[in-house]
């Protein structure tokens, strides 16, 4: 009887051993496939896999691992729970353990956070660890004098690069106090450079932008910031830049010593000297460092080459490039290249004919529509880009993506009549003349080159589609034209569409700046313009903006 007992123990225990080993290895390929998904953008697909690879084991480290991350990401408590099942692991590193902690934070459970602190202290010798946590939780409830000072009980007990980073992140995240703390930041800055790594070079950089930070020592910081043993292309390019906007006489001589510097490195780690100096407008010095074999072996190089030879005048010589066998271009990009050079040698008619060529490309080719007529814009070709316009909207699979494309291209040149004679070619497409974002836009772009628009339609429309931000900020524009200023601000600030200012692009900033304005609240217009990316606006839409500030101004 003992001895079938036995026989039946062994069995059960193999059974179940084995029940458990498939059950890993299924959470695990689940847990695998997850990662892959995550690494994929696919974050829909990914918590499926997790979820699935749970439910095969409940306790797979990796997966849960993976759903805590994306638990933090969505600013959901459940993370917690699943941290504590990694910590629970052999396998967990002191870095699940500071999720766990930093997580416990998040969702206020701040003596929690306490303990796994200590216990991170105490593992791996950290003693400042718990000094950070408790900063942090008195972060959270906002009570930043025991947060500072827990931050430098932190920095007391073991000056690393975590703990000064900490206190720099917290009294830098305070402007208003820069002149009073920038000697104490700037001496912790140098500090942090001694470390020979990226952040080290960081703090070097943070002390150069920072405005009001380094007064007088610039010239030092930037060598030492050229000099440090984690210096990049892009941070000797950085240095050069501040160096030029101290002293602008230096910048030819800083572009020689650049060619120098990298003549004889990899392409890629001269690229970023290749972009800068043509950011910089000395395309000759890129050239010199980017020869036409090597130009030819990929698509972007070649296209940086074609724009720093353009801006050489070398029509002669991209011709000949273009002419190459080697050429990696597509015809979308090599006919209006060629056009072009043949137009600027004098030789219009040819050059005409090659981008008429080109446009015919559309009919073999309709997803390179959009790519060529981009090329037309780009160098000028306004009567050649205006008579064509019904090819863009011809495919229906590529007439919203093109129309999407173009106006975004057209808003970089800055002039809302050309972005206007688009927009009145593209409603003549049957695909397009009753969009409303395609009439939206046309009133909108009317206001700012001071067109009559019928009132009554912006109102129809802001109305008929109340969760359009774009409708109810043309209608606003539109009242701000004829005077309505208190009617304007009101559609934008009251009501059941109260407008979100952080979800605005530049030009729906603008007109909303022009209407705190024209409602005499000069000061937070100005700090919404402030907010507007340079040359983000038209022409026409900055000097609608502008005369909005300055008649507020002058009141």
């Amino acid at each position: 009887m003992l001895k079938w007992g036995l026989i039946f123990f062994i069995g059960w225990a193999l059974v179940s051993f084995l029940r458990s080993q498939f059950a890993q290895a299924e959470a695990q390929r689940y847990s695998d496939l997850a990662a892959k998904q995550l690494a994929a953008n696919k974050s829909e697909e990914a918590r499926a896999s997790v979820v699935l690879a749970l439910g095969a084991y409940p306790e797979h480290v990796d997966a849960a691992r993976l759903l805590a991350r994306m638990l933090d990401a969505e600013g959901d408590a459940r993370s917690t729970y699943y941290h504590q099942i990694v910590t629970k692991s052999s396998r967990a590193s002191i870095e699940d353990f500071k999720n766990l902690a930093k997580a416990l934070v998040k969702y206020g459970d701040y003596i929690g956070a306490q303990v796994v602190a200590e216990r991170v202290a105490d593992r791996w010798k950290e003693p400042a660890y718990p000094h950070l946590i408790k900063a942090d939780s008195f972060a959270r409830q906002g009570d930043a004098s025991a947060q500072e000072k827990e931050l430098r009980l932190a920095l007391e007990v073991h000056e690393n690069q975590a703990t000064l980073s900490a206190l720099l992140q917290y009294l830098m995240s305070q402007p208003d106090l820069m002149p009073m703390r920038a000697p104490e930041i700037g001496r912790l800055l140098q500090k942090m450079a001694k470390f020979n790594d990226a952040q080290g070079l960081d703090a070097l950089r943070l002390g150069l932008v920072t405005p009001g930070l380094v007064k007088n020592e610039r010239m030092k910081w930037i060598e030492q910031y050229r000099s440090h043993p984690a210096a990049t292309s892009e941070s000797l390019l950085l240095a050069d830049e501040i160096q030029t906007q101290m002293d602008p006489s230096v910048r030819e001589g800083l572009i020689q010593a650049q060619v120098k510097r990298v003549l004889g490195l990899r392409l890629d780690q001269r690229e970023p000297v290749i972009r800068w100096m043509l950011k910089n407008d000395r395309p000759e010095a890129a050239l010199a460092i980017l020869t036409l074999p090597e130009a030819l072996q990929s698509r972007e190089v070649f296209l940086l080459w074609i724009e720093a030879a353009s801006r050489s005048q070398r029509w002669s010589e991209i011709d000949a490039a273009l002419r190459n066998p080697a050429n990696p271009l597509p015809s979308c990009d090599s006919l209006p290249f060629l056009a072009q050079s043949l137009k600027m040698r004098g030789d219009a008619l040819n050059g005409d004919a090659i981008y008429r060529k080109a446009i015919a490309l559309h009919e073999s080719q309709p997803e390179s529509t959009g790519e060529i007529f981009r090329h037309l814009i780009l160098a000028g070709e306004r009567g050649l880009f205006l008579e064509n316009l019904d090819v863009l909207f011809e495919d229906p699979a590529w007439a919203l993506g093109n129309f999407k494309a173009i106006t975004s291209i057209l808003r970089s040149q800055r002039d809302s009549q050309y972005l206007l004679e688009f927009l009145e070619g593209a409603l003549k497409s049957p695909l397009l003349k009753n969009d409303v974002a395609v009439l939206d836009l046309i009133a909108s772009t009317k206001l700012a080159l001071k067109l009559p628009v019928s009132l009554a339609e912006l109102e129809f429309r802001a109305n008929q589609q109340p969760h359009d931000i774009r409708c109810r900020m043309t209608y606003a524009l539109g009242l701000l034209c004829e005077g309505r200023k208190a009617k304007a601000i009101f559609e934008l600030e009251n009501g059941d569409h109260r407008v979100n200012t952080s979800n605005l692009d530049p030009w729906q900033k603008a007109i909303f700046a022009s209407a705190l304005a024209a409602n005499d609240r000069l000061t937070e217009a100005q700090s919404l313009a402030s907010s507007i990316p340079p040359d983000s606006l038209t022409n026409q839409e900055a000097a609608l903006l502008n005369s909005f500030l300055s008649s507020a101004a002058r009141d």
